[in-house]
């Protein structure tokens, strides 16, 4: 998955919970225990992720290098139950 992004006037309807949902049925459906992310650091962008149950994680860009040095790397884990639908 590439970006996740949901246009102003669309926004607070629910609609990126629900993507965001989508990509973690997924990926447990594949094995995965995380989902790990780099994302603008916009406002909005890290109240998104922080909502959705994501947690900063700088230990990544050792593994996962950034594309862009404003990215900000995000972890979520999939192994906590309800979280992330």
């Amino acid at each position: 998955l590439d970006k996740i992004h949901v246009s102003r006037p669309m926004r607070r309807r629910g609609l990126g919970r629900g993507l965001f949902g989508l990509a973690c049925e997924a990926a447990r459906r594949m094995g995965a225990s995380y989902l790990f992310m780099a994302t603008n650091p916009a406002q909005a962008t890290q109240l998104y992720y922080r909502a959705m149950g994501c947690r900063l994680a700088p230990e990544l860009t050792a593994v996962f290098p950034l594309e862009d040095d404003t990215d900000l790397p995000l972890r979520f884990d999939l192994r906590v139950e309800g979280e992330g639908m």
